[in-house]
């Protein structure tokens, strides 16, 4: 009888912490790096206005009188979130990335870029002091974009998706909406998804104010794709260990916005939220530790002991060698916020001054469960004959949660002209944070918690224009997050709400995290001749205090605070355009280290004790962080229609999930080259072309754990825990798109 005590998530959570694949919506569909995400509808209040510089002080938005931005159908179709191309780096959609990245660092969303040093700053896209200091770009509406555009794409595995967006201003009114549907079916066996996405904008201005009516609905299905031991990949790149596992997720978001001229300098925004998610995971898991009782051969134990069902009754044993375990996990959150904030542009001791003041509030009622099922397991993998809910402690038994939470900032921050030059921007938010969570089951006393945490983050950052090209910026900033529930729609991105582990059913309630991080940097821009080149570097390092960190180690995740961790790093990026070419580079290098002792229970490493636990020193590197990566991408004009374009990704090595204490090697790097092309047939029509991974590289992106003490019908003899999630391979796509 094979035997296993596996961590049945672990796969999952790998495959959520790699980035999205680059999405194919623009002109350059690789230009895009593969970790951009989806724009924010949040991030309204930072519209960049037409003609405006950017990095200046946005002007007061336009009144019913004034022109609205210029609405051209041939922009860049609006970016959804899992709309890119099919790659492993997508993965099973799960809301946990295994560590955390750099916070944003940004004081509130006050722009402290010197403007008048920046006007005529040539190819670099962004300009900001602070790397992120609006967030994503805000999604358009029918004052911004006016027309209609459609897309349709295809190719390997069975891959199609549409898209579809239209845009129309009537008088004071506007009205935009876009539409997606993405399928594809996988290399992988056992594996595909489907995705689709609705967006919606009722917008209209009156009295010199704007109003926004919002709605965003996401659903998605995505099965397999899960990480395979490296003997399995030897036999077989495209099986799956353990099948059905999927996760599946429901959004929708209503919000509703408004932008206010009150006069004297001052402008107001308010926002108005309500949210609804539910999520349906499911994760199969062979080895389950189970046999024909000795006494009884019809019957089920452990070991010795009698297994047992959630209704008391002993299982009856199966005509099979293998049994094994599949997991249900689901969630479903009600959240709604609100948020309103007040901004005056004048003078202070005689200089331009900008001052923001605001508080935001959300709420998120949350429920989630958890079974484990017991069942017998094909001679390839697959679920079997199910025999019903298991009640083994501790990770088969069942549980049933709810959490409430409120989340409450207040900030403020100002921003002076000390100079022409010079630019200091400086700030606080105070938040309150309280966490209330019960278990519904009355089987663990222990779960019922309820814990508020308060912080004050200071935040002061400064920029300098040595010269209308060379601009040098540096600054500190703190940002706590606590606790969220999974769903959990945060109006204000520095709400103290948006914690990147969601929470789990019967998870304790982890301490506040605080990320403290100073960063300094260079960004400029030199015209040489014929050509523009556009660089930037910067330096930064942040401390995480009460580190969650999501560990796999008890057959299914939890939440542990593993004390301080340090990541720090620099970033280099070039952008340079010469005639009909245009070349961007971009290299990150990443340190990213556990700074405090901790044990974590992890058998299958083979340097664990004889209990199971390895034992993380100060000083060991988190997994699943390379420490370096490049990309680049090379367009160019072969004609005046006619767009060619590469992409280059290299990434090094790193340790596997599972690993933290980094004894069992090193997932390999890899570099991938990719190929796209764009036509335009007319002011309407337009083709394209997609070759991804051109030169057909094996290659893994991601790496954690996984028994092999299992029936590996492929791999029967397998051995070794070490266990990758692989990149797509060659896959071609072509697509039409055209623009009304």
């Amino acid at each position: 009888m094979n035997k296993s005590r596996q961590a049945p998530w672990l796969p999952l959570l790998l495959a959520a912490s790699v980035p999205l694949a680059p999405t194919v919506a623009s002109a350059d569909a690789t230009s895009a790096p593969p970790e951009a995400a989806a724009p924010s509808a949040n991030a309204a209040s930072a519209t960049q206005a037409p003609g405006s510089v950017l990095g200046a002080l946005p002007p007061p938005l336009p009144g019913p009188g004034d022109p609205p931005p210029p609405g051209d159908p041939g922009m860049p179709m609006m970016e959804l979130p899992m709309m890119g191309l099919p790659k492993s780096e997508v993965g099973p959609v799960f809301p946990i990335p295994v560590g955390a990245g750099e916070p944003d660092f940004k004081i509130s969303n006050t722009r402290v870029m010197p403007g008048p040093a920046l006007a005529g700053i040539g190819p670099v896209s962004v300009l900001d002091g602070f790397d992120a200091l609006l967030g994503p770009a805000p999604l358009p509406n029918g004052f911004t974009y006016r027309g209609a555009e459609i897309d349709v794409m295809g190719g390997s595995y069975g891959r199609i998706q549409g898209r579809a967006q239209a845009g129309q201003q009537i008088g004071d009114f506007a009205l935009f909406g876009a539409y997606s549907d993405v399928k594809d079916n996988d290399w992988r066996q056992h594996a595909g998804a489907r995705i689709q996405q609705a967006h919606g904008d009722l917008g209209w201005r009156a009295s010199g104010n704007e109003y926004h009516l919002i709605v965003h609905g996401v659903s998605s299905v995505n099965k397999g794709a899960l990480l395979s031991p490296v003997e399995l990949i030897a036999a077989d790149p495209t099986a799956q260990l353990n099948y059905p596992s999927s996760f599946k997720a429901d959004s929708t978001h209503a919000k509703f916005t408004g932008n206010y001229v009150l006069g004297d300098g001052w402008t107001a925004n308010s926002d108005l939220s309500f949210g609804k998610f539910k999520s349906n995971q499911v994760i199969t898991l062979g080895g389950a530790l189970v046999n024909p009782c000795e006494s009884d051969p019809t019957l089920l134990c452990s070991g010795t002991m009698p297994y047992m069902d959630i209704d008391g009754n002993q299982f009856p044993s199966l005509d099979t060698p293998y049994y094994a375990y599949q997991q249900l996990l689901s969630s479903e959150t009600t959240s709604w916020g609100a948020k309103a904030s007040a901004s005056h542009r004048g003078e202070l001791l005689g200089r331009p001054n900008q001052f923001t003041m605001g508080v935001n509030y959300n709420r998120a009622n949350a429920r989630a469960s958890y079974r484990q099922l017991i069942g017998g397991m094909n001679e390839d993998g697959g679920y079997g004959t199910n025999l019903g809910i298991t009640d083994s402690p501790p990770v088969g038994q069942p549980e049933e949660a709810e959490a409430k939470t409120d989340y409450v900032g207040i900030y403020a921050t100002d921003v002076i002209d000390v100079t022409d030059r010079l630019k200091i921007a400086g700030g606080g938010r105070y938040s309150y944070s309280n966490v209330d969570q019960r278990d519904l089951l009355g089987r663990r006393p222990s779960f019922d918690q309820k814990r508020t945490f308060t912080h004050f983050a200071p935040s002061l950052g400064a920029t300098y224009a040595f010269a209308p090209g060379l601009i040098a910026y540096g600054g500190y900033s703190e940002v706590a997050r606590v606790l969220s529930p999974s769903g959990t729609f945060c109006e204000d991105r520095e709400s103290a709400c948006n914690s990147v582990p969601p929470w789990f059913v019967s998870d304790k309630i982890t301490d506040q995290a605080v990320y403290h991080t100073y960063k300094i940097g260079v960004r400029g821009q030199l015209p040489i001749a014929a050509a523009q080149l556009g660089w930037n570097a910067a330096l930064y390092s942040t401390d995480i205090s009460n580190y969650t960190y999501v560990a796999a180690s008890t057959g299914r995740p939890s939440l542990a605070d593993v004390g301080t961790v340090r990541r720090q790093g620099v970033k280099l990026g070039a952008e340079a355009i010469v005639g009909v070419l245009t070349t961007s580079v971009d290299y990150t290098y990443t340190d990213a280290r556990f700074r405090s002792s901790f044990s974590l229970f992890q058998p299958l490493n083979t340097s664990a004790d004889n209990t199971g636990n390895i034992h993380v020193k100060p000083g060991n590197l988190l997994p699943n962080e390379p420490r370096h990566q490049v990309r680049v991408n090379i367009k160019g004009n072969v004609t005046p229609k006619w767009v060619v374009g590469t992409s280059l990704r290299a990434v090094s090595n790193s340790y596997y999930f599972g690993d933290e204490i980094n004894a069992m090697g090193k997932v390999p790097g890899y570099f991938v080259v990719s190929f796209n092309t764009q036509y335009r047939i007319d002011n309407h029509w337009e083709v394209f072309g997609i070759l991804e991974n051109a030169f057909n590289k094996t290659y893994a992106v991601t790496g954690g754990l996984a028994s092999t003490r299992q029936h590996i019908a492929l791999a029967p003899d397998a051995t070794n825990p070490r266990a990758q999630g692989l990149g797509q391979p060659r896959s071609i796509y072509v697509g039409v798109r055209y623009k009304f």
